[in-house]
Order: C-alpha cells, then structure tokens, then sequence
C-alpha cells in the first residue's frame, strides 16, 4: 500500500471504524500518514478532555458549528437555538470523513476553535481591540456555483467510484451548505471578523475539494 492508497482508504471509512491491517502496516512505515493520524487523533483527545461550564456567545457558536459541518466533523442536526453544552467529543471516525487534501485545515480550524472558546470563556474582560479584516469580495456573499461549475463538479462525481461516490458528494453538499449559512450570517453581522474569515475559509476549502475530486484519477 503507497500513501494515495492509504489516504483513499482513509476518506471511505465510517464513523468509528479502526484502520485494517494493511493500513496498520503502511503507517508503521511511513512518518507523514502516522503523524497525520496522530495530529488528528490528538485533536479527538483534547476535545474529550474538555468540559465547560459555560456557553460560548452565540456568533462564535454559529461560526464553528458551520465551520464542523464544512469538514463533515459533525452529521448529527443541531436545535436552532444553537445552545450547544460541550459536553462530549463527537466519535472518533469524525476524522476519516473529508478529502484528505482538507486534513490538516480540518486539524487547524478544530484547534484554532478550541483555543479561541477557551480564550473567551477564561479569560478576564478586556478592552475590544480595532481589527481591521479585508473586505469579503461582494461576489463571495451570492451564491458561488456557476451552472458551468455544477457541470464539471458532476461529471468528477461521475468518475468517483460508487462505493465512496455518496461520501465525497455529502461532503460537497455540506461545503455548500456552510458557505450559504455563513453568507447569511455576515450579511447579518458585517462587523464580526470572525465570521468573515470563515466565510473566506469556506470558500478556500470548496476549492480544495474540488481539487481533490480533479485529482481522484490519480489514485
């Protein structure tokens, strides 16, 4: 088994599933596919050991609950008051759900996710700080697919094979659900920066998939 190999196998396990024996084999050879299991399996342990007694303010909660559907990390509907307790990780095959040209950017958000709710929810009150964000491209906010793009994203699928064909399409249906959720957030709060630099991320990791669906061939 070579690396392409083994990241394929990855992307199609399910929720909870434990590498096979041949996967076992290749990353006790091979240092990038075990430190990339590892970084992601580190995250899970973390987010285990978490626990708080308090919730996050909502526009942060609406920006990482988006951000975790992106990266197909959480399937499981929300209620819409969006008062999540942070009681619990989400199950350990969460991570071998997503291309994995998005698993080191899932590894990022999650992390960068979990610091910046540590930092506001113990942190003592600070004086708000000016940030000055770029400017979100206006075409960035409308709905991004041209009927060209839907074209050629179906033909990939078309050459997905079948068994893995409903994840990969999941996961862009979940891209494009975030940015349009996203797209409605900021056009709601155009002053939260943190919301705009998901949106921008989104965006960033729609193209990536589609990368990945251009370079499927390949494996």
């Amino acid at each position: 088994m070579n690396c392409k190999e083994f990241e394929k196998e990855l992307i199609a396990l399910e929720h909870g599933s434990r590498l096979t024996a041949l996967m076992e084999d290749h990353r006790s050879v091979c240092q990038h596919c075990a430190e990339l299991v590892e970084d992601l399996t580190a995250i899970l342990e973390q987010a285990r050991d978490m626990r708080r007694e308090e919730e996050p303010p909502q526009r942060v909660w609406v920006a990482v609950r988006n951000q975790l559907e992106q990266e197909a990390l959480i399937r499981e509907p929300v209620a819409s008051e969006m008062k999540p307790r942070w009681k619990s990780a989400p199950a350990s095959g969460w991570l071998f759900h997503f291309p994995m040209g998005l698993a080191y950017t899932a590894v990022f958000f999650v992390a960068v996710g979990v610091m910046y709710l540590h930092s506001l929810l113990s942190s003592p009150a600070v004086p708000p700080l000016l940030v000055t964000t770029p400017q979100v491209p206006e075409m960035a906010l409308t709905k991004a697919d041209t009927a060209e793009q839907d074209k050629e994203v179906q033909a990939l699928f078309a050459k997905v094979p079948e068994e893995h064909r409903a994840t990969i399409v999941s996961n862009w249906n979940q891209v494009n659900s975030s940015i349009e959720n996203l797209s409605s957030f900021v056009n709601a709060h155009p002053d939260d920066p943190f919301a705009r630099h998901q949106l921008m991320n989104a965006f960033q990791q729609k193209e990536h998939l589609r990368e990945t669906l251009v370079r499927w061939e390949e494996f």
